[in-house]
């Protein structure tokens, strides 16, 4: 998308195993870049003057018929409303899906009995939303940028490391004034985040 008509108003390097809240109006451009490559984010929207109005993954997926999502496509809402566009991806070849819950320490203890606990997307969630009061349960159903889900002829889903490459980015036009989380995934498992935790950089640009 042409931004000549744009002002920057954020550049933010997103450290590994961290994240950021921020607050966005109808017409922002929002653009997550994969610094380095191979780094899923995940991004939770919620409606500003209706909280419990979030993300929707299956109103997205219903609506825009696939799973790996496209440029030009909608992020739906619960109530099926459009909270974004995608208008660029710089690497068509990449995952961009609502199919998986942001990882939390009680699915990572059913996943990974053995591992350690340790950073999740949904506490990095909670603690970038906190000031919101936002119910965790309303958070579980993200945007994941670049998660790579191998899905097999007999319907069991692999996690294989990101397609992504360094400079890589989302591009979203912003439909609604709207509460967003987005996190630097630090899920160190299994291949998420192809075995290397890294930044994510967020730039956010407003109409001048």
């Amino acid at each position: 998308m042409e931004l000549e008509h744009y002002k920057i108003i954020l550049d933010h390097l997103i450290p590994a195993k961290e994240g950021l809240a921020l607050e966005l109006q109808g017409g922002d451009i929002l653009r997550i870049i994969d610094e380095q490559g191979q780094q899923v984010s995940d991004l939770v929207a919620f409606n500003k003057d209706n909280l419990k109005e979030h993300f929707s993954a299956t109103q997205t997926n219903k609506l825009n018929a696939h799973l790996n999502l496209k440029e030009g496509d909608f992020l739906f809402s619960t109530d099926c409303k459009k909270f974004f566009q995608i208008t660029q991806l710089t690497n068509k070849q990449a995952h961009y899906n609502f199919i998986f819950s942001p990882c939390g320490d009680a699915d990572n203890y059913q996943r990974f009995p053995e591992k350690p606990k340790g950073e999740t997307c949904l506490g990095i969630l909670q603690r970038v939303l906190k000031k919101y009061e936002i119910d965790w349960r309303d958070m579980l159903e993200p945007f994941s940028i670049g998660l790579n889900l191998d899905i097999k002829k007999d319907w069991t889903i692999e996690t294989k490391h990101p397609l992504t490459k360094a400079g890589d980015f989302v591009e979203l036009k912003t439909l609604i004034s709207c509460i967003v989380g987005i996190t630097a995934c630090p899920q160190d498992r299994n291949m998420c985040n192809g075995g290397k935790l890294k930044p994510i950089r967020v730039k956010l640009y407003r109409l001048k």
